[in-house]
C-alpha cells in the first residue's frame, strides 16, 4: 500500500482488494461488527476458516480508530500467547507472526514505526515510547482501492471526521434526535442488515448521507 498522514488521520491505498482485505478485515470487524458476528473480540484464522465466517464480505474501503488496532493487538496477544508472558519475540521471530498473516504483519509493524502502536507488550493504551516522528502518531486510520478512491475516501473521510471533531459528533447526534422514532427505527433496521453493531449506527448514518 501507499500512505498518506495528514494530522491525525493516516490513509492506506491498496491497489488489490485481496490484499487490503487481508490486512484489514479481521480489525474491521473487531471494531464494527455485531458480537455475534466477532465484533469486539478477537477471531484467530483458525477460527474463521473452521466456522466458514465471512468477514467483510466485499469491502473496498475501510475505517477504525488506531486505538482499535491496539486493544485488537491486546486481545490477540491474550488469546495467542497468554497473560502474563512479555517476552518480545523468540528465536523464530516477534511473538505475533505466527498469528498475522503476512499482510497484517506489514500493517502493524508499518504502524508501529509511526508510534501509533506497541508490538511489545499486550497493552492496549498509547505506547509510552515512540520512535522520533515528524509529527504525531495517526490516530485514526482509513483505506481504499486506489480504483476508487476519488469516490470511497469522501465517505471513509467523514468516519474520520465524526470520531476526530465532537463538535460534529454532537451535531450528528442533534440531527439523529429530530428524526421520528419511525424513520430511526428503518435506519437502524437497514444498518443492521448490512452487518453494522448498534455502536457504529451514528457514525455509519451520517457516512452514508
Amino acid at each position: 500500500f501507499t500512505s498518506t498522514q495528514e494530522g491525525p488521520l493516516l490513509t492506506l491505498l491498496f491497489s488489490s482488494a485481496q490484499t487490503q482485505h487481508a490486512a484489514l478485515a479481521r480489525i474491521e470487524t473487531f471494531y464494527e461488527a455485531p458480537a455475534e458476528k466477532g465484533g469486539g473480540k478477537y477471531l484467530s484464522w483458525a477460527t474463521i476458516r473452521a466456522e466458514g465466517r465471512q468477514i467483510c464480505r466485499g469491502y473496498e474501503a475501510f475505517n477504525f480508530p488506531v486505538e482499535i488496532v491496539r486493544r485488537w493487538i491486546g486481545e490477540m496477544r491474550r488469546a495467542e500467547v497468554g497473560e502474563g508472558r512479555e517476552q518480545a519475540s523468540d528465536a523464530t521471530g516477534p511473538w505475533y507472526e505466527p498469528f498475522c498473516n503476512a499482510e497484517e504483519r506489514y500493517l502493524l509493524e508499518y504502524l508501529a514505526s509511526l508510534g501509533a502502536v506497541d508490538l511489545l507488550t499486550s497493552e492496549a493504551s498509547q505506547p509510552d515510547t515512540k520512535p522520533a516522528q515528524p509529527s504525531a502518531p495517526p490516530t485514526y486510520l482509513i483505506s481504499s482501492l486506489s480504483s476508487i478512491s476519488s469516490t470511497s475516501l469522501p465517505h471513509e473521510r467523514l468516519h474520520a471526521l465524526y470520531h476526530l471533531s465532537p463538535t460534529y459528533r454532537q451535531f450528528v447526534s442533534s440531527n439523529w434526535s429530530q428524526l421520528s422514532a419511525k424513520a430511526r427505527r428503518v435506519i437502524e433496521h437497514d444498518l443492521s442488515l448490512r452487518g453494522y453493531d448498534e455502536r457504529v449506527y451514528l457514525d455509519e448514518w451520517q457516512a452514508y448521507l
